[in-house]
C-alpha cells in the first residue's frame, strides 16, 4: 500500500511539473496573451503602462532586478506557473482522495485557458478556490484575506467577496435550478441586452470615450463571436452537477450551488463571450472538485472514468482545434 501510494505520488508531482513547464515556458506568440504580456511586462520597465494590478508591477520590477533584461519575462511565467499550481494542489491535497482525477479535469478543461493563457486570472481563480473551505468553516476574516490577495492578482475577485454569503449547509438548490432554468431563457435575449446597456450609457450621458468601448467590447463582439449557448462545456457542466445532486447532494452542496451560479453568469453575460467563459472557468472550476467525490459514490467506477475521459478528450479537442486556442505553426 506504502509502495501504491508513493507511486501515485510521483505520478502526481511529475503531472504538475509538467504542466508547470508547459506553462511557463510555451513559446511567445503560441497562446492568445503572451505576446501581450511581454509588452506590458516591457512597458512597467520603461515606467509606460496601462491600469494593471500592482502586485503584478512589482513582480515584474523584482524579476527584472533579479534577472536582468535577458530573462526576467520568461521568469514572470515561471513563477506565475509555479504559484498557480502550488496552490491547486493544496486545495486538492486536503479536499480529494482522487487527486490524479482532478488533475486531469482540471488539464483537460481549464489548464489550456487558465494557465496556459491567463495567467493573472489563473492565480486568482486559484486563490478562490482555496477559500472554499473558510466559507465551509464561517471564517470570514480568512476567507476576506484569501480574497483580498485574489484582488491583488486580478481586479475582478473584488466581487468574489459575496460568496460567503453563500450558507454551505441549506439546502436551496431549488431555488438556484429555478434560476439556472430563467438564466437560460434570458441568455436568449443576447441581442435585447446589448441594446439595452447602449441604450442607459446613452441616457447617462456616458463619456463617447466609454460608449465607445462599449460598442466595441459587446456589439462588435456579438457580431463577430456569437457564442454557442450550450456548447460541450455547458452541456458536461450541467451533466455533473446533475450527477452531483444526486449522489452527493449534501457533501457537495456549497460547490454544486457554486458551480450553478457559475452557470447562472454563463448565461446572464452569453452576450460577451469573454466575460461569460470568465465566469464559467472562475466558478466552475469546482467541477475539479465535484468529479471525484462522484467517482467514489458510483459501483461501475472503471465504466465511469472511461466516459469521463472520452467527455475530457471531447471538450480538449474542442478547445484546441475548433476554437484554435493555440497557435500549432510556431512550434
Amino acid at each position: 500500500m506504502k509502495i501504491k501510494n508513493l507511486n501515485m505520488k510521483i505520478i502526481n508531482l511529475t503531472f504538475l511539473v509538467i504542466m508547470i513547464v508547459l506553462a511557463g515556458f510555451r513559446p511567445l506568440g503560441f497562446d492568445a496573451d503572451s505576446i501581450g504580456y511581454f509588452n506590458i511586462m516591457e512597458n512597467i520597465i520603461n515606467d509606460n503602462f496601462d491600469t494593471i494590478e500592482v502586485s503584478f508591477i512589482y513582480i515584474v520590477k523584482i524579476f527584472f532586478n533579479l534577472f536582468g533584461m535577458d530573462i526576467y519575462q520568461r521568469a514572470v511565467f515561471v513563477f506565475y506557473a509555479v504559484l498557480n499550481l502550488f496552490i491547486l494542489s493544496k486545495v486538492l491535497n486536503r479536499t480529494t482522495n482522487y487527486f490524479f482525477i482532478s488533475l486531469l479535469v482540471y488539464f483537460f478543461i481549464f489548464f489550456p485557458i487558465l494557465s496556459m493563457t491567463q495567467m493573472r486570472f489563473s492565480l486568482g481563480t486559484a486563490i478562490f478556490l482555496f477559500s472554499i473551505k473558510d466559507i465551509q468553516e464561517r471564517n470570514f476574516f480568512n476567507y476576506t484575506l484569501k480574497i483580498f490577495f485574489a484582488f491583488l492578482f486580478h481586479y475582478t475577485f473584488a466581487l468574489f467577496i459575496l460568496f460567503y454569503f453563500l450558507n454551505p449547509t441549506k439546502n436551496s438548490m431549488s431555488y438556484f435550478n429555478f434560476i439556472l432554468f430563467i438564466s437560460f431563457l434570458f441568455s436568449f435575449l443576447k441581442e435585447k441586452i446589448v441594446n439595452l446597456i447602449l441604450y442607459i450609457s446613452h441616457l447617462l450621458n456616458v463619456p463617447e470615450y466609454f460608449q465607445n468601448k462599449i460598442y466595441i467590447n459587446l456589439v462588435q463582439n456579438l457580431e463577430v463571436n456569437s457564442l454557442n449557448i450550450l456548447n460541450i462545456k455547458i452541456i458536461f457542466a450541467l451533466f455533473i452537477l446533475y450527477l452531483s445532486n444526486k449522489y452527493v447532494k449534501n457533501e457537495n452542496l456549497l460547490y454544486n450551488k457554486i458551480l450553478t451560479i457559475g452557470i447562472i453568469l454563463y448565461f446572464l453575460t452569453s452576450f460577451s463571450p469573454t466575460i461569460a467563459f470568465r465566469a464559467y472557468n472562475s466558478l466552475c472550476i469546482v467541477l475539479i472538485l465535484i468529479i471525484p467525490s462522484i467517482v467514489a459514490k458510483i459501483k461501475e467506477q472503471s465504466l465511469s472514468l472511461g466516459f469521463l475521459l472520452l467527455f475530457l478528450y471531447l471538450m480538449f479537442l474542442n478547445t484546441m482545434v475548433r476554437n484554435s486556442l493555440f497557435d500549432w505553426s510556431i512550434l
